[in-house]
């Protein structure tokens, strides 16, 4: 990797895919690739776990997709480095480390993340609280974040007032997520165009005024939700292809 990247200066996307190569092949194409833009890496494996540095790719970098890493942590100084970060997705990556931390540490540094994409991922509401210190926020999807909860989803919603795209995949087995969340998106996210709701039950209220506040409102998709009354007793299921009622 490290002669494949010492004649490869221009390069400007770089996708690694069952390689094992481990985070010091990573790490010698971040060394050398000065104009790389977008990583993205799934499972690798090989060598030790060597935290993956950001090198000459700290100007340049403006995407991070890192998915089922069992060390994914290891790519946390990258990200951090990374001053001019616009996207990053982080899926189904496991091991030691403290993700909420780390989710501290990223938004301190990188202040201009537009687009956050986190699956599967052991984080709490101290990361979402954490999230929402990007202002510049833009797109958030959140999926099987079991520990998460309406308070961390709320926070969100009251300081990310750039949100236009917003998806939350609720866990299934264990779902932590009320209906708060959804009013305060309606009442504090005028700017939404896209909303996905999966494995979460919102009441009639809470869609009523999603539908009267957010008027930019261009696609929204429900998925295995069963809807309340306003009393919350009630519920009807809707079909996540259709959306007609059960």
């Amino acid at each position: 990797m490290a002669a494949f990247a010492v004649n490869c200066e221009t390069l400007k996307k770089l996708t690694c895919y069952s390689c094992n190569f481990g985070t010091e092949g990573i790490n010698a194409v971040l060394d050398h690739s000065s104009s790389l833009k977008e990583l993205s890496v799934k499972r690798l494996v090989g060598g030790a776990a060597i935290p993956v540095r950001p090198g000459v790719v700290a100007s340049s970098l403006k995407t991070i997709y890192i998915k089922e890493l069992h060390n994914g942590q290891c790519f946390g100084p990258l990200i951090i480095g990374s001053k001019n970060l616009r996207t990053l997705k982080i899926f189904c990556c496991s091991g030691p480390g403290d993700w909420d931390k780390l989710l501290e540490s990223i938004v301190k540094r990188v202040t201009g993340l537009t687009e956050i994409h986190l699956k599967t991922l052991l984080i709490s509401d101290v990361g979402l609280a954490a999230i929402s210190n990007c202002s510049n926020l833009e797109i958030l999807h959140l999926a099987n974040t079991r520990l998460c909860t309406t308070a961390g989803l709320v926070s969100i919603a009251g300081h990310c007032k750039l949100l236009r795209e917003l998806h939350i995949h609720g866990w299934k087995k264990a779902n932590r997520i009320g209906n708060e969340d959804r009013t305060a998106i309606a009442k504090w996210c005028p700017n939404l165009k896209e909303l996905v709701l999966m494995n979460v039950n919102p009441t009639c209220f809470s869609l009523d005024l999603l539908a009267a506040n957010c008027k930019n409102l261009e696609r929204s998709a429900f998925w295995t939700i069963m809807l309340l009354s306003l009393e919350g007793r009630g519920a009807r299921g809707i079909n996540e292809s259709s959306g007609r009622q059960l």
